[in-house]
């Protein structure tokens, strides 16, 4: 994934099953795989080009470097449960740290992603779809379609929806 505005798909694409047993301590970074979202399992979401990860840090989200055993940084909320909470079939990110979901402001204008929602609604609604290049792009509805998340914002460590993706 490029964190330039001007080409293809600027989306976090990859996902990373993470199991239940998996300690903090651990390398995080060893046997990081691609792997579809799905209903149930908990997920590191990286963005493929520069290998930063969804997390919360204060309340924010953002895009950090994956912490490795020497940079363990307990603030980070860095694990994502997957889950189906509506009929329609929408999957959601709850936060392993604060049980919010990822959602978006749905300013059309400036879309932002945030985790502020302790409920799965419209905004907290997520579809994933493969990527030609491997991995995922994470997409949110728009009007009869969808818009993928980016990275952009100051140093492309925000998530923002791709406006210009109509």
């Amino acid at each position: 994934m490029s964190t330039s505005d001007d080409d293809g798909c600027n989306t976090p694409s990859h996902t990373t099953l993470v199991s239940n047993t998996e300690s903090v301590e651990g390398p995080l970074s060893s046997g990081i795989e691609s792997s579809c979202p799905w209903p149930g399992c908990k997920y590191i979401i990286r963005e493929t080009e520069s290998k930063l990860v969804i997390a919360l840090k204060d309340g924010g989200l953002d895009l950090y470097a994956l912490p490795t055993k020497e940079t363990v940084n307990y603030d980070l909320g860095l694990y994502w449960n997957c889950c189906m909470e509506n009929e329609k079939m929408w999957l959601g990110f709850k936060n392993t740290v604060s049980a919010a979901y990822m959602g978006h402001s749905d300013r059309q204008s400036c879309w932002r992603f945030q985790a502020t929602q302790l409920s799965h609604g419209e905004r907290e609604s997520f579809c994933a779809r493969q990527h030609h290049d491997g991995g995922y792009v994470l997409l949110v509805k728009h009007g009869s379609g969808f818009l993928p998340m980016k990275a952009g914002g100051k140093a492309a460590t925000e998530l923002v929806v791709d406006n210009d993706r109509k």
